[in-house]
């Protein structure tokens, strides 16, 4: 018997209530995915973006963290996503990571974004944290790059923000980890909207390596 639309309108709904709650009652249901914000500082002026603002900033510690990891309702997350603010400027982010790396007993991809303000911290955090991240774990971390040079200095409010960006980018590219991948993240805006076409092709040219659909990294997000 054919379903009208005014049928399926009616019980498609019922039947994700029932299915929902039958699912409650058996096994229960528990996230996969999480976002964690770590931080609110951020040493970018970005103009689509005014976290960098705030005068006052709180963040979990490092005990607050380990807690929630611990937490059995999160035993099931297989993708953890780090945000800001800037991770990097916490300096326990490598022992987040690995703190969650022995918490979460199904984790299989550890992912955050960065501004890539901090070419040498980032290269040195990421290196001592692969070190001691399982290899069944894959970091991923997402340089911004939002376009030709004077562009994205404007939208980021930094100036030699894409200088140090695409340092970040090349020291990244350059680690060779089974369990890393770097990816090349750009906010599409009015400010750039105009140039995808030349940011896209100056990536490529600077990161022949990382924007290899083969390596698994994303180009625009």
């Amino acid at each position: 018997m054919n379903s009208t639309p005014i049928k399926l309108f009616f019980t498609s709904p019922l039947r994700g209530i029932v299915s929902r709650f039958y699912r409650a009652l058996s096994n229960g249901q528990y996230p996969t995915f999480l976002l964690l914000n770590v931080t609110e500082r951020c040493n970018c002026r970005c103009t689509m973006c005014h976290i960098w603002e705030k005068k006052q900033t709180v963040e979990l510690s490092l005990e607050d963290l380990i807690r929630l990891f611990h937490d059995p309702l999160l035993n099931k997350i297989n993708h953890l996503s780090l945000t800001g603010g800037e991770p990097f400027l916490r300096r326990d982010l490598k022992d987040i990571i690995i703190q969650a790396s022995k918490s979460l007993p199904r984790l299989k991809r550890i992912s955050f974004p960065s501004n890539g303000l901090l070419p040498s911290l980032i290269e040195s955090v990421t290196i001592n944290t692969l070190e001691e991240l399982p290899d069944h774990i894959t970091l991923k971390i997402g340089i911004s790059l939002d376009g030709p040079r004077e562009i994205h200095n404007q939208m980021r409010g930094v100036t030699g923000a894409f200088e140090k960006a695409v340092e970040s980018v090349k020291r990244l590219g350059s680690l060779n980890r089974p369990n890393f991948e770097v990816g090349i993240l750009a906010l599409v805006s009015r400010e750039n909207l105009s140039c995808l076409p030349e940011t896209h092709e100056l990536l490529s040219s600077l990161c022949p390596r990382i924007m290899d659909p083969c390596h698994g990294s994303q180009v625009f997000q």
